[in-house]
C-alpha cells in the first residue's frame, strides 16, 4: 500500500475501532437470541456477492439486514450486525485471500456506515413525520448508501490512483438498483417484523434477498 491509501484506512480503521470497543461496552440487547441470529444472517448473506465491473469491489445482501437492524434494534446491535456483515463478505467465497488491513478497513467501513445510517433515522422520523417504518427504512437506506459508498470510493481513489469522483459514480451506477431493493424489502420485512414473528421473519430474508 502506498502511503496515502495507509493514511486513509486508518482514518477510517480508527474511528471504526473507538465505535466497536463503545458497542462492546454499551451493548444491551433485550433479545440475545435475535442479536445473535441477526448477526449469523448477516454473515450469511454476505456470501452471496455481486462483482462490480470497473473496480476491485463487491457487494453483498447483508445491507437487508442491516436495514432491519436500523429499524428495529440499538445502535451497539446495529454495529456488531454491521461487523459480522463485513467479516462474512471479506473472509468467505472470496478470489484472494484479503489482507488484515483490507479486513479491518471494511469492517470499520460498514460499522460506521450502520451507525450513522441509526444516528439519521431519527432526526429523519422526526423531520419528515414518516409513519411507515418500511417508508422509514427506505430513506435512511439511502444515507447508508452515500456514506458507504463515499468510504469505499476514496479507499479505491487512494490505492488505484484514480479520480474519486469517477470511482464513486462507477459504484453509484452498479449498487445504487442493489440498495434500493435491499431497503425495500428490508424495510417490508422489518415492518412485518413488528406485526409477526421475528424469527419466521428473518428466515424469509435469504430467500427474499434471492
Amino acid at each position: 500500500m502506498n502511503l496515502s491509501a495507509r493514511i486513509y484506512c486508518a482514518a477510517v480503521i480508527a474511528p471504526g475501532a473507538l465505535l466497536l470497543l463503545w458497542s462492546l461496552a454499551s451493548l444491551h440487547s433485550e433479545s440475545p437470541l435475535r442479536l445473535v441470529a441477526y448477526m449469523l444472517s448477516a454473515a450469511l448473506l454476505a456470501t452471496f456477492k455481486m462483482r462490480l465491473p470497473g473496480v476491485t469491489a463487491t457487494v453483498s445482501g447483508a445491507s437487508l439486514v442491516v436495514f432491519a437492524g436500523v429499524a428495529q434494534l440499538t445502535l451497539p446491535e446495529t454495529v456488531l450486525i454491521a461487523m459480522s456483515a463485513a467479516l462474512g463478505q471479506c473472509l468467505w467465497n472470496y478470489r484472494r485471500r484479503p489482507l488484515p488491513v483490507q479486513v479491518a478497513f471494511s469492517v470499520a467501513a460498514l460499522m460506521i456506515s450502520a451507525a450513522v445510517t441509526f444516528a439519521c433515522q431519527a432526526k429523519l422520523a422526526v423531520l419528515l413525520g414518516i409513519p411507515s417504518l418500511a417508508a422509514l427504512v427506505f430513506c435512511s437506506s439511502a444515507i447508508y448508501f452515500l456514506v458507504n459508498t463515499a468510504l469505499i470510493a476514496g479507499a479505491l481513489a487512494a490505492t488505484e490512483f484514480r479520480p474519486p469522483l469517477r470511482i464513486w459514480k462507477q459504484l453509484y451506477l452498479w449498487t445504487l438498483p442493489h440498495y434500493i431493493v435491499g431497503a425495500v424489502v428490508g424495510g417490508t420485512l422489518a415492518d412485518a417484523s413488528a406485526r409477526a414473528s421475528w424469527f419466521l421473519v428473518l428466515a424469509t430474508m435469504p430467500v427474499a434477498y434471492y
